[in-house]
C-alpha cells in the first residue's frame, strides 16, 4: 500500500499543551531558516534579558538589568505580555524580574523602561522573543513515522495511529507559521500576536492649559527584530499627535492637548497593516489651580422671605471652567452656620 504525504491541514491544535510534554528531538537542518537576526533593542536607557529568549512552559522568568546614566534616579517599567517585578537599583543602574505569560503561544514580549532625571525622561526598550509549544497534529497514512522540521530544529519522529493522525511535541519560535515534512509545508494555525507596545512619559496633565506629552511606541517584526517602514497610527480622543521615527522600531510622538474638561483622555496606537497590534494608553487631566470664583443664590427664596435664610452656592473654577471645589449644599435650614442668612466658605 502507498503512504500518502502528510495532509497540509494539519493544526498546532491552537498551541495548547499539557505540562507534561515530551522533551523535544533536536536534529541539524538540511536548510536553516533565514536568521532572524538579533531581538530589538535600543534607546539611551541599555536594557537587557538573561536569558535573552525564553520557551513558554519551560522558562518561567528573565532577569533584567537597566543600565542609565547616572542622573536617572528612578525607573518605570513595563511590559506588552507578561510582567515585569521587583525593580530595584543596582551599582550602574537598575535590575528587575520579567515574568512571562501562562499561555503558550509564540509571541515577542516588549519590554519598555522609562528613566526620570532633574532635565525629563529618557527611554530604553527590548524585545524578548517567546517561543510556543504545542503539539502539531498531522493527518498521514496510519502507522507511518512523521519528523517535522520547525526554523532549524527537527521534532520527532512520531509514529501515526490507527486514524491515521500522529500527535509532534514542538516548540515554536516567534514569527514561524509553517512547519515542513520534506518540502511540504503543513499550517501551524499560529495566531496573529501583539506587535507594538507604547508609553507615555507622565500620566497626568492639567486640563486648563495646553499641554504636551511625550509617547514612545516600539513596533517589532514576528520573530522579534526591530520592524521597519510601518509607522503606528495615533488617535486621541482629543488634540492631536506628531510623530516622527527615532531609532528602527522606536517612533517618538508629542500628543499636544489644548485647555477643555477634566477627565480621562485616551490614545489609541494601532499598526495599519496588523489588526491584532494595538495599545491604548490613559491620560489623567486634572482641574488647574483657582482662577474665579463663581456665586449663584436662590433669587425667589431671597425676594419671597428676606428673613429667611438663602442658600448660597459657590464654585472655584479653574481657567478652563472645570470645577476645582463646590460649598456644600445644606440639606434644611439647620444646616445654615451662624446668624446669617449668607454664610459660605470657599476654598
Amino acid at each position: 500500500m502507498r503512504a500518502r504525504a502528510p495532509s497540509a491541514d494539519a493544526a498546532l491544535a491552537a498551541l495548547l499543551l499539557t505540562a507534561g510534554a515530551a522533551a523535544l528531538a533536536v536534529a541539524p537542518s538540511a536548510a536553516r531558516a533565514q536568521d532572524p537576526g538579533q531581538p530589538a533593542s535600543g534607546g539611551v536607557l541599555h536594557v537587557t534579558a538573561d536569558p535573552p529568549r525564553l520557551v513558554l512552559g519551560r522558562d518561567s522568568a528573565a532577569d533584567l538589568r537597566i543600565a542609565t546614566p547616572a542622573d536617572v534616579e528612578d525607573v518605570s517599567l513595563s511590559a506588552s505580555a507578561g510582567r515585569v517585578e521587583g525593580i530595584r537599583r543596582v551599582a550602574g543602574g537598575f535590575v528587575a524580574r520579567y515574568r512571562a505569560p501562562a499561555d503558550r503561544v509564540p509571541q515577542v514580549a516588549i519590554v519598555a523602561a522609562v528613566g526620570r532625571t532633574p532635565h525629563g525622561t529618557e527611554h530604553g526598550w527590548l524585545a524578548i522573543p517567546l517561543s510556543g509549544q504545542g503539539d502539531a497534529r498531522v493527518r498521514t497514512a496510519p502507522g507511518e513515522e512523521i519528523t517535522l522540521q520547525i526554523g532549524d530544529r527537527s521534532f520527532g519522529p512520531r509514529r501515526a495511529g490507527p486514524d491515521g493522525v500522529a500527535v509532534i511535541p514542538v516548540v515554536v519560535p516567534p514569527g514561524v507559521r509553517e512547519a515542513h515534512h520534506g518540502f511540504k509545508p503543513i499550517d501551524l494555525h499560529v495566531p496573529e500576536m501583539q506587535l507594538l507596545h507604547a508609553v507615555l512619559d507622565r500620566g497626568t496633565v492639567l486640563a486648563d492649559r495646553q499641554e504636551r506629552v511625550r509617547v514612545v511606541a516600539y513596533v517589532v517584526a514576528p520573530h522579534g527584530a526591530a520592524r521597519r517602514g510601518d509607522v503606528p497610527v495615533f488617535e486621541p480622543t482629543r488634540g492631536s499627535v506628531s510623530v516622527a521615527e527615532k531609532e528602527p522600531g522606536a517612533f517618538e510622538a508629542s500628543w499636544t492637548l489644548p485647555p477643555g474638561r477634566a477627565g480621562e483622555e485616551r490614545l489609541a496606537i494601532r499598526l495599519q497593516q496588523s489588526p491584532a497590534s494595538r495599545a491604548v494608553l490613559k491620560l489623567d487631566a486634572v482641574a488647574g489651580p483657582p482662577a474665579v470664583v463663581a456665586v449663584s443664590f436662590d433669587r425667589d427664596a431671597l425676594v419671597a422671605d428676606a428673613e429667611g435664610p438663602v442658600l448660597v452656592t459657590a464654585r472655584a473654577l479653574d481657567a478652563a471652567g472645570n470645577v476645582i471645589a463646590e460649598t456644600p449644599r445644606p440639606s434644611s435650614e439647620d444646616d445654615f452656620d451662624g446668624p446669617s442668612p449668607l454664610i459660605f466658605r470657599c476654598t
